[in-house]
């Protein structure tokens, strides 16, 4: 068992906090946050000290989260 979300297209294809590394793409933390707080808005974060806060905030910001 497991568990499927789908994104809407206008956010998955935003490249804002994506990383492109060779041929691949990826997402840096802070969109990763984003990313999961868009689905979870209290999703709990073991260590949140980790996170750069402002740049989730951009990041949901230019993505279109807000």
């Amino acid at each position: 068992m497991f568990i499927f979300r789908q994104m809407a297209d206008k956010y998955l294809f935003n490249s804002a906090g994506i990383i492109k590394n060779g041929e691949c793409f990826e997402a840096a933390l802070e969109r990763a946050v984003a990313d999961i707080l868009y689905f979870s808005p209290k999703f709990y974060f073991d260590s949140p000290n980790l996170i750069n806060w402002s740049m989730v905030k951009k990041i949901q910001k230019e993505v279109g989260y807000e």
